[in-house]
Parts: structure tokens; sequence; C-alpha cells
């Protein structure tokens, strides 16, 4: 019967700290994701500045360039397109399926707008939107990279201490 106890004492600890260790590889994540995003829109803003390529075969572009969660969105955009959604209905159905894209709810919130911009403003102003999307992200950056660190460690902790807590309360 003790080592039913003891087995269980494990899985609790086991399962708290892994919440905790899934938190901070999220906030790591999100980071990672939000460079990718970038770079995305640096290949967007070449891609529109230079060769005038279509959004649709723009989504295909930046689908195999990013592999990962930021690819699935622009494939999904692309999909969505090829369906003969609009740009509008297509981003917000692409931003629903991209389930493992780790942003921020207005992160999300401004690339659906982004997304749902295209083909909708002149180059210039196109442009101008990819400039504004791209300050977001580095403020989003600049702040997320301030507070991983501490983020990270806070939720790991959190997660072990936790699992120590509950172990002592089944013992």
């Amino acid at each position: 019967m003790i080592e039913l106890k003891y087995l269980g004492l494990g899985m609790i600890f086991a399962v708290s700290s892994g919440v905790g260790f899934s938190a901070s590889y999220a906030v790591r994540k999100g980071i990672s994701q939000l460079h990718e995003l970038q770079n995305a829109l640096e290949l967007i803003r070449c891609e529109i500045s230079s060769a005038r390529t279509p959004f649709h075969e723009l989504c295909e572009i930046v689908a195999r360039a990013k592999p990962g969660a930021v690819g699935a969105l622009f494939q999904s955009m692309s999909n969505q397109l090829s369906d003969g959604k609009s740009s509008y209905e297509a981003a917000n159905r692409a931003m629903e399926q991209a389930g493992g894209l780790h942003l921020s709810a207005p992160m999300r919130c401004a690339a659906v707008d982004l997304l749902s911009s295209f083909g909708r403003y002149d180059l210039e102003g196109q442009l101008k939107l990819i400039d504004g999307m791209q300050r977001r992200i580095e403020g989003e950056l600049a702040e997320a990279n301030e507070q991983k660190l501490a983020r990270c460690r806070s939720y790991e902790i959190l997660g072990v201490c936790t699992g120590l807590a509950m172990g002592i309360l089944v013992l």
C-alpha cells in the first residue's frame, strides 16, 4: 500500500513539474515564433516591393520558407484563399487553425488585421502596415526578452514547488 502512495506522490510531482516546465516552454516558443513572424514579414515586404507577388502565391512562398507554426499559419491562409474566401475570412480562419502558435491575444489580433488587409491597399499603404506590424513585434520581443528569464524560472519553480506541496499533503 505504501508503494502505491509513493507512486502517486511521484506522479503528482511529475505532473505539477511538467505543467511548470510546459508554461516555461510556451514562453520560449512564443519568443521564437515572434522572430519567425518578423522574418516572414520581411520576406513578404521584399516580395511585394520587388516582385509584386500576388498574396495567394506569397502565402505559399512564406509557408515553404518558414516550417513550423508560422508556416502553417500562412499555409492555412493560402488554403483559405484558394477556397474563395475573402482575406478577412481567410485570416480569421487561419488564425483559428493555428493551434501551435504561441502569440499573445493582441498580437494575434494584429496579425489577423495585417493579413486581412492584403489586397485592400496600394503598395505604399501595405508596406506601411507591414512596418507597423514589425515595430509592434519588436516591442513585444523587447518586453518578452526582458521578462523571459524571470517568467520561465518562476513557472518552473512554481511547478516543482506545487508538486512538492501536493506530495506533502498526500503523505
